[in-house]
């Protein structure tokens, strides 16, 4: 494995690890849209959404996401499904992909106390314009919840993880610390806010590290469908050649709650 030199991380990520109680977790993260009820039903969302553009140089892009819950009074399961896909063509009818992405992320808490829980975390991920063929990541830990009421959830937890990326020129695999931070926030009775901010500190590389942030918005329209906002931002100091350090993706859509109210 081939990795660049260590650089510094931008101010930016180092002021929000500083900010965060215990700092960060997985590329695009479990961004759960709601504080999950402990009644052991099965609670999830399908989403949508499209936006064209036509001008000198025309653009279309499609985006969907799939979230599944499920959750008693020890035990929490979250997952999300996302893909991207967009296209942009010019004046002489020259087109490229513009965005090409698929995700999928999961985790398992389980409550040793009140305050205490251990953590198991799954990523996968192809990103054809970072280069990246597949990315996988399998992690776990202790997490403490800070806070833990109707409206809010703020958890902090920390671990360990093993990284394997497959780009076209490079094959990458390494064990990483995990650090991170996740807050969900109801505001009102039909909005809800979800921030998850993660860090991994390379350990077979010291000096390497990848963050992620993912932010979110989702507002109820009716008792079933939903309007949702999301960014989410991911960033290497060490990428392999010819890929950028940071990928920033923001969507929009219109989804479909499903599960007991």
């Amino acid at each position: 494995m081939n990795l660049k030199k260590p650089r510094a991380l931008p101010l930016p990520f180092i002021v929000m690890f500083a900010c965060a109680p215990a700092a960060w977790a997985d590329p695009v993260g479990v961004p759960t849209t709601t504080v999950v009820k402990t009644d052991s039903n099965w609670r999830g969302s399908i989403n949508a959404g499209v936006s064209a553009v036509s001008a000198d140089n025309s653009s279309t892009t499609i985006n969907g996401s799939a979230t599944l819950d499920w959750a008693n009074l020890t035990d929490k399961f979250t997952s999300a499904l996302t893909g991207l896909y967009g296209t942009t063509s010019s004046s002489g009818g020259e087109s490229s992909v513009a965005n090409n992405l698929i995700n999928l992320t999961a985790e398992y808490d389980h409550d040793l106390t009140p305050k205490y829980y251990v953590l198991g975390l799954f990523n996968a991920q192809r990103n054809k314009l970072q280069d990246l063929n597949f990315q996988s990541s399998l992690g776990g830990g202790l997490g403490y919840h800070v806070i833990k009421t109707a409206p809010t959830a703020f958890d902090v937890f920390g671990g360990v993880s093993y990284n394997y990326e497959k780009y076209s020129s490079d094959t990458r695999q390494y064990p990483e610390l995990l650090f991170g931070e996740n807050l969900v926030q109801k505001i009102g009775a039909n909005t809800s806010f979800n921030e998850r901010i993660a860090v991994y500190p390379n350990l077979g590389y010291i000096g390497n590290i990848r963050t992620q942030l993912d932010v979110g918005l989702t507002t109820a329209i009716t008792d079933r469908m939903q309007l949702k906002l999301t960014v989410s931002n991911s960033y290497q100091n060490s990428p392999v050649d010819n890929v950028k350090k940071m990928d920033t993706v923001f969507m929009t859509s219109i989804g479909y709650t499903f599960g007991p109210k």
